[in-house]
């Protein structure tokens, strides 16, 4: 009989990931029935469903690398890794890909490339080159030392495709939320967060509330 996974074995952010990635190729294979909407269903996510919709992929391109990848890091395949199967959780997340209107939602059909997210508070003046300064030092232990596999595959991309820049605003309630919450997954400096190519830039604005400047 094989032995069940302990989830308490498992990093956290790391098990998260895994997650998002299950249900993405879930939905890729028609695996999960999609419910009939109701006009306030997306009021009711959990923040569990959350969680696992800010780290969904952008992409099949990028879920089938982050799936080797996250496999490496956990030592387990992913068809082993554990999802709630409460329906209720289930329905949370295939009513936040479609209504959140996440990238992947499409899954594998459209070609979307990760992006670094910049939320600003307010009205707060910046300088890029400094914000990007922040970012490569985050990084600068695994790329000096050519430790490039320790770097999410979403990073990593963005690193070497010198990829996309998207700047939004945030008002002081949701900013400050924002960096509570996500305290460990982001890169704070000041009143300026930096949103990793790793996380879905597309769930964090809707979650947060977050304006085009």
């Amino acid at each position: 009989m094989k032995n069940k996974i302990n989830l308490k074995n498992l990093p956290e952010d790391k098990l998260i990931q895994a997650q998002a990635l299950k249900v993405y190729f879930l939905l890729w294979g028609n695996k999960l029935k999609k419910p009939k909407l109701n006009s306030d269903d997306k009021l009711r996510l959990s923040p569990k469903a959350k969680e696992i919709l800010i780290h969904f992929p952008y992409s099949l391109e990028i879920a089938k690398r982050k799936k080797s990848w996250i496999e490496n890091k956990l030592k387990v395949p992913l068809k082993e890794i554990p999802l709630d199967q409460d329906q209720t959780l289930l329905k949370e997340l295939v009513v936040g890909v479609i209504q959140v209107a996440i990238p992947g939602a499409t899954l594998g059909k459209i070609s979307r490339k990760p992006k670094l997210g910049v939320v600003l508070l307010e009205k707060e003046k910046f300088n890029l080159k400094d914000l990007l300064s922040v970012f490569y030092q985050f990084y600068r232990a695994e790329i000096s030392n050519l430790l490039i596999h320790k770097i999410e595959p979403e990073a990593l991309e963005w690193i070497l495709e010198e990829g996309e820049i998207e700047i939004v605003k945030a008002d002081s309630k949701n900013f400050k939320l924002l960096k509570e919450e996500l305290r460990h997954k982001i890169i704070s400096k000041e009143n300026i967060i930096l949103i990793p190519p790793d996380l879905n830039l597309e769930a964090v604005k809707y979650f947060y509330n977050l304006k085009e400047v």
